[in-house]
């Protein structure tokens, strides 16, 4: 049904389908700070998978995909924005618009997805702090951006629907109608979602000072 959606837009929009990016839901990435002793980006590549092992604790680093932004260089050191995300979740997504008719090409997270198009609108100035917001399904984006450059990325786990849980799963065959979760005021749901979305930018933006 998704893959049907997603081809009914592109048929609709008349959007091309042979050069497609993938913006991948900010809750399935996880995001360090971490600094080395180098400033070429070949180099960094090399060995930054490994070098960041232990910092992605939940994750087999060789089921995952590990990419960086670079927020500051100077001399032979750079500050590095490292995100892993799970090769499964990456490709899920993939195989979702390859069934959709659509070729995707590359594959971002929303976050960066989000700071990308700010840049190509003009919407990032160098004379101030910005900070831009994505509230998704299920978690919310955060980018600080100062002066124009990328500073920090959280990912809030909790969105427009709430926070992802199991009890939305279907209930297993057999089970008594007692034990099926109660039904959630939307209205409930969407307040407590934005009260816990203002907590969580009041500690990004006091943190970002």
């Amino acid at each position: 049904a998704a893959a049907k959606v997603i081809a009914d837009a592109l048929k609709a929009t008349k959007a091309p389908v042979d050069d497609v990016m993938v913006a991948l839901d900010t809750g399935l990435g996880a995001f360090r700070t971490h600094k080395v002793q180098l400033s070429d980006r070949a180099k960094i590549e090399e060995t930054l998978k490994f070098d960041v092992e232990g910092e992605f604790p939940h994750l087999t680093i060789d089921d995952a995909i590990v990419d960086f932004e670079m927020l500051d260089s100077a001399g032979e050191s750079s500050l590095l924005l490292v995100t892993a995300v799970k090769k499964d979740d990456i490709k899920r997504n993939i195989d979702l618009l390859a069934k959709a008719g659509a070729e995707p090409m590359e594959a971002e997270l929303e976050a960066t997805a989000m700071y990308n198009a700010a840049h190509a609108a003009g919407l990032l100035v160098a004379d101030k702090a910005q900070v831009l917001v994505h509230v998704g399904e299920h978690a919310t984006c955060v980018v600080v951006v100062d002066g124009g450059k990328l500073r920090e990325v959280r990912a809030i786990p909790f969105g427009a629907h709430g926070a992802a849980s199991s009890s939305t799963a279907a209930p297993v065959e057999g089970e008594a109608a007692a034990a099926a979760p109660a039904p959630v005021d939307e209205t409930k749901r969407a307040q407590q979602a934005a009260q816990r979305i203002r907590r969580e930018l009041a500690r990004t933006v006091a943190g970002a000072r």
